[in-house]
């Protein structure tokens, strides 16, 4: 009896041993798949921002596009590509990274880039992304003076300098968006049972 109740621990021994194993290649799989959808999607933004530039540069007017000063964050301008919408390029010198922002939030989007989880560009822009290690998985990294720059789709680029990052509760979502910050950018951890936040000042 003992000896099968010790070959039963043994198997589940192994059993969580290799679904440890998988896990750690199903993540490292996921993060490069990612990465590489990532920049996919960059290129395209920036293909698409150079048409409209070279389309626009004689023209009085400068945007033929909603403004996204507007208040109302439907009128983002945005780029189409593959049933998606997306607001710019979002540029962290220090991290190494160039990222597509989708102009919309959900789970099954952030697998593919980083969102906009809420306010518009200039208007308190909160951008959420997974821990990813193409994406923000290294926002930790980050200290106060580092560089953030989001190209928009009409070729404008927006400054930003890294101010403060805090930890944020799972259950404090309020605070990740009632910021006077004009940029956050925010993470959560691998259970998601906490989130890290990035607040940027406007460059000067």
């Amino acid at each position: 009896m003992r000896q099968k109740i010790g070959i039963i621990f043994i198997c589940l021994g192994l059993l969580s041993i290799a679904g440890a194993i998988g896990l750690k290649y199903y993540n490292a799989w996921d993060d490069k798949r990612a990465a590489e959808s990532s920049a996919v999607l960059t290129d395209m933004i920036q293909e698409n921002i150079l048409d409209y530039i070279e389309t626009n540069q004689n023209s009085e007017e400068e945007d033929n596009i909603a403004d996204d000063d507007n208040e109302d964050t439907e009128n983002i301008p945005v780029v189409y590509i593959d049933n998606n919408t997306y607001l710019g390029i979002l540029k962290i010198p220090a991290l190494g990274l160039a990222l597509p922002v989708n102009s919309e939030w959900s789970y099954a989007k952030l697998k593919n880039s980083p969102c906009r989880f809420s306010g518009s560009i200039n208007k308190s822009l909160t951008v959420a992304a997974h821990n990813y290690k193409n994406h923000f998985g290294n926002l930790t990294a980050l200290i106060p003076g580092d560089d953030v720059i989001l190209t928009d789709v009409n070729g404008r680029e927006h400054k930003y300098k890294v101010a403060e990052s805090e930890p944020v509760r799972a259950t404090a979502m309020g605070t990740m968006t009632v910021t006077a910050y004009p940029l956050t950018l925010f993470t959560c951890n691998y259970n998601g049972s906490a989130r890290f936040a990035v607040r940027c000042s406007a460059a000067e």
